[in-house]
């Protein structure tokens, strides 16, 4: 009984995260993940030889995605799983079509013949949702292959089963990425592991739903973990993580963006009311920001990609305008269409 007592003070688990005053943070902290994200995309540090600073921004990158799908997890409603995931079914549509231009400059640029881009855009609109300069997108389409497993499970009535079909998918997914390394005897296992990593390249969309379930049972176990002892383990993740290899970054990574999630969603602020447009102004920023980062580098300055502190300066700036922008139009009348797609 002592030791218990002793771990439940440290760690400090607790049932009273039900006050909304308590999930405002996850709304700023969503719109700061969002230029994150744009920053990760630009670069604006590509100049930088201070390693230091290259290390902070890598680990602080490494856990926007993470937390955007924890997010997720977190609000997703069960009885709410047909309407959310026909949501996330129209906005990757939508979005994917509104980046279609530069797919066809991608293609352009690739040579390669009219069949193979078609069956190429079938492929990576379906198993891979990385089209040329709408790579962001994959977010989505590993959100919908996450809902409908996620569906799939509740309807089957097996929820405890949630957390371990997600490790599952995750460790599937990283064995067939790393395991033709050091298998390469010609076999039917090689045979299996090329033809996945063809289909799904990197298999993006299977590493979601391991934080979505996660942030799923945070809400529902109503959880929160000491501040404190959530930084010291970061830390210590950052530290096996330049001690050990990728595969193991990759589970550390899913430990340490969760302690990053307990710390923003375990401070509590005085009643904001600013915050949910923090939220809706930080999807469109997410979305639109490749889109407009094609448009300069390509359009404007006509170098293509080019990364730096302009670019990342001018990406977000016009993103968060244009976000700004479509919330306003979506609260007029004639434009309510729009909110379906942002």
């Amino acid at each position: 009984h002592g030791c218990f007592a002793f771990f439940e003070r440290t760690i400090m688990i607790t049932k009273n995260i039900s006050r909304k005053s308590e999930f405002q943070m996850i709304d700023v902290f969503k719109f700061i993940m969002s230029f994150v994200v744009v920053a990760f995309h630009t670069n604006p540090l590509a100049d930088s030889q201070n390693e230091l600073w290259m290390r902070l921004f890598i680990m602080v990158a490494d856990l926007a995605v993470p937390f955007f799908y924890i997010s997720s997890g977190f609000f997703l409603k069960e009885n709410k799983l047909d309407s959310y995931l026909v949501k996330i079914l129209k906005m990757y549509c939508v979005w994917t079509l509104l980046s279609f231009p530069l797919t066809i400059y991608g293609y352009m640029l690739s040579g390669n013949g009219i069949v193979s881009c078609i069956l190429s855009y079938i492929k990576y609109f379906l198993f891979v949702g990385k089209l040329y300069n709408s790579y962001h997108l994959y977010y989505l389409l590993a959100l919908i292959y996450a809902v409908v497993i996620i569906k799939v499970l509740l309807k089957m009535n097996k929820p405890k089963w949630l957390f371990g079909v997600a490790f599952i998918l995750y460790s599937m997914n990283m064995f067939m990425q790393h395991a033709g390394e050091y298998i390469d005897n010609g076999g039917i296992l090689n045979k299996i592991i090329n033809v996945y990593q063809f289909v799904f390249n990197k298999g993006g969309v299977f590493t979601g739903m391991i934080y979505i379930v996660i942030g799923m049972i945070i809400a529902r176990r109503k959880i929160i973990i000491n501040k404190p002892f959530c930084i010291l383990g970061i830390i210590a993740c950052e530290i096996f993580k330049v001690y050990l290899g990728d595969i193991a970054d990759a589970y550390i990574l899913i430990l340490e963006s969760a302690l990053f999630f307990q710390i923003i969603v375990g401070i509590s602020v005085l009643k904001l009311n600013y915050t949910v447009y923090l939220r809706q102004l930080s999807t469109v920023i997410y979305l639109v920001h490749l889109i407009v980062f094609s448009f300069y580098t390509i359009l404007i300055i006509h170098q293509p990609n080019v990364l730096g502190v302009k670019s990342f300066l001018v990406t977000a700036i016009f993103s968060l305008a244009i976000a700004v922008l479509l919330r306003k139009l979506e609260k007029k009348e004639r434009f309510k269409w729009i909110g379906n797609f942002i």
